[in-house]
């Protein structure tokens, strides 16, 4: 394989001169430059990225940790991010994490050790304060820039990020179910570790006070670190749980649609109707959710879009266009998509439709 030196040799200039031309370091004549590239032509020469890395500094490449893949909004996400940073002249390095933050932690000390450029973080739920310890000290270290997407958390505080409008989409979400009569709705979310959650349950809440109402707060309900990541066992015994209440919810809302599917099947168990006994809506959107027998009304990200202005304000860092600007956070609209689990709800009478709804529930939790 030819080196720069064989380049050199045929372009009959020095190392230095080809070095300028592939890296546009120094300003070289046109007549050089076409000689130069002429000679890499001739030789097939390609250069060596590691060595490129020395010399620069520079990897050319940008790391992406996530928690999974196997979502809806996973592939939007990844490709537009992939195809920023690829039109840029970078690489991707994809690592999951699983939810879990000591792999999550691992994921980061490895992007770290191939001396990624830059760092997009898509924070699982499972945040911890041992996390945040790290990108904080990478931060420091100043060999890398990172930018929160998708998911942020309260520390580190000097970090830009780019997440949907959480707070505004459980806002809309829950306005939509007291506009439709419904008095007593429940709150279905993850540990609240992350602003993406806390946001979305001060939405929620925000909704009501407008109203000039509180919220029942055994009808607000979110997981502990210990329950699964996923959610679905911990919807499906909640949900339960919820009808075994005096006065149980005459509305759902869930925080993140993987839960749906644990609401389901316990209102499926209880054999409650939707949007009959109990209107439902969930935040995140997917194309199974307007498939199922009763489409359910959803928040409506733009992962896409998410994943696009994050890879760009990575790069704009990278690039020194704002090397010292402060740190900004951008947030992406949400749209609230309503559908047959909350529109088609049958306007029956408040305390007929609990009384029945609690008899139903009673009857199978005892059988």
């Amino acid at each position: 394989m030819a080196n720069i030196r064989d380049v050199a040799r045929l372009a009959q200039t020095s190392v230095a001169t080809v070095s300028a031309v592939l890296n546009n370091s120094d300003p070289v004549s046109p007549a050089l430059r076409a000689r130069v590239l002429h000679a890499i032509q001739e030789l097939n020469y390609h250069p060596s990225a590691v060595a490129r890395s020395l010399s620069t500094r520079k990897t050319c490449t940008i790391g992406l940790v996530m928690p999974y893949i196997l979502t809806p909004t996973a592939p939007p996400f990844i490709r537009a991010v992939e195809e920023e940073v690829t039109n840029a002249g970078y690489s991707l390095l994809l690592a999951l994490s699983d939810g879990d933050p000591q792999r999550e932690r691992e994921m980061m000390e490895l992007m770290a050790q191939k001396r990624v450029d830059g760092l997009l973080i898509s924070a699982g739920p499972s945040w911890d304060d041992k996390t945040a310890d790290q990108i904080e000290a990478l931060q420091a270290s100043g060999t890398t820039r990172i930018v929160f997407a998708a998911r942020r958390s309260e520390r580190p505080k000097n970090l830009d990020a780019v997440v949907s409008d959480n707070r505004n989409g459980a806002f809309a979400a829950t306005s939509h179910l007291l506009d439709l009569g419904c008095t007593d709705i429940a709150l279905l979310a993850l540990p609240a570790l992350g602003l993406n959650e806390r946001d979305r349950i001060l939405g929620y809440e925000l909704a009501h006070r407008e109203r000039g109402l509180i919220p029942r707060p055994e009808l607000r309900r979110w997981g502990s670190t210990s329950q699964s990541p996923d959610g679905i066992a911990l919807a499906q015994a909640t949900t339960r749980d919820l009808f075994t209440l005096e006065r149980p919810p005459d509305a759902i809302f869930v925080c993140n649609q993987t839960m749906v599917l644990g609401v389901l099947q316990a209102l499926g168990e209880l054999r409650l109707d939707v949007p009959g006994d109990v209107a439902l809506v969930c935040f995140d959107d997917a194309p199974w959710l307007q498939h199922l027998p009763v489409p359910i009304t959803a928040v409506s990200q733009r992962p896409d879009l998410v994943g696009r202005k994050a890879a760009r304000l990575l790069l704009h860092r990278l690039r020194g266009d704002a090397e010292a600007a402060p740190p900004r956070v951008e947030i992406v609209p949400t749209e609230l998509v309503i559908r047959e689990s909350s529109a088609g709800r049958a306007r029956l009478a408040g305390a007929g439709r609990a009384a029945t709804a609690t008899a139903r529930a009673e009857q199978v939790l005892e059988n």
